[in-house]
């Protein structure tokens, strides 16, 4: 199992329910096992059991990897889901259901006359905005950490030689926007991103804390390039001369909110900007050298 997958059943327990996670956790330790199995590991009744890997089936995290004959009987059997770009394709079928949903009590709102209704559906709304934010940027998260995971960055990378990649980009993307090219900028902003995304998982960075991304409502006007080659120059010094990971996160947190004032002053979406960046890079072959990854 490799490195990111690792990582990744983490973070996805983390944000489970606790029943939900529980039964996660057994069907991960306890590969192509049955209801039944799992039941007896918990000592839950089959009822709990199944409701939850039904959910967990439903949210693309299990999936049905055979079966046995027991008795008169044949019992499917479940194992988690180790390729994570099969679970984000999961991912997505489920943001585009939320999207739908939202569109839908929209309508719903707009004709709606009690007070009591209208709150009603309002909550719900706000809830599948929440929803729709959390796939766009943690989905893209992940597709990035486990390319960088394939190509050897996360093992054999360093932060310092990442930091400098991340210098090169802003650069770029500072040139781009004195050219006011569009295209670009929207490459740039994504490939800044890039980069630190990479070095938040090499230092064990939590990025969207919250488990939603909160930068695509933010406001501000630090929209200067300077800024952010500020911010940059910051983490590489705390990078250099101190072991304090709070402070790092923050600079890496205030580098996110600047390049999304950036992308708002173009009338860009960070997301969108990750995410024709990742079309990019999941295509580019190259080696390690030295540290740093070398594109062919």
């Amino acid at each position: 199992m490799s490195i990111t997958s690792i990582r990744a059943f983490a973070e996805i327990q983390v944000k489970l329910p606790d029943r939900r996670r529980e039964v996660y956790k057994a069907i991960a330790e306890n590969p192509n096992s049955s209801i039944y199995d799992i039941a007896d590991v918990l000592g839950w009744n089959l009822n709990q059991v199944s409701n939850r890997i039904n959910e967990l089936v439903n949210s693309g995290l299990v999936e049905k990897t055979g079966s046995e004959i027991h008795g008169k009987f044949e019992r499917d059997l479940f194992s988690v889901i180790t390729d994570m770009e099969k679970i984000i394709a999961k991912q997505r079928q489920l943001y585009k259901g939320f999207l739908s949903a939202k569109e839908d009590l929209e309508a719903d709102y707009q004709n709606c006359k009690t007070e009591n209704g209208r709150k009603i559906l309002k909550n719900r709304i706000e809830y599948y905005k929440e929803k729709n934010k959390e796939f766009k940027m943690v989905d893209l998260k992940i597709l990035v950490e486990g390319w960088a995971d394939k190509k050897g960055i996360l093992e054999h990378g360093k932060p310092m030689k990442q930091l400098l990649k991340t210098l090169e980009e802003i650069t770029e993307l500072h040139a781009a926007i004195e050219d006011y090219n569009l295209k670009e900028i929207e490459d740039a902003i994504g490939d800044v991103v890039v980069t630190l995304i990479i070095y938040a998982k090499m230092k064990s960075i939590t990025l969207f804390p919250n488990g939603s991304e909160e930068l695509s409502d933010s406001k501000g006007t630090a929209q200067d390039p300077y800024f952010l080659l500020d911010n940059c120059n910051k983490l590489m010094q705390l990078e250099k001369f101190t072991n304090d990971s709070v402070e790092k996160y923050h600079a890496v947190q205030m580098m996110l909110f600047l390049l999304n004032q950036i992308a708002n002053r173009f009338n860009l979406k960070i997301w969108e900007c990750l995410h024709s960046a990742y079309k990019v890079i999941s295509k580019r072959k190259g080696k390690m050298v030295n540290g740093t990854f070398v594109k062919d």
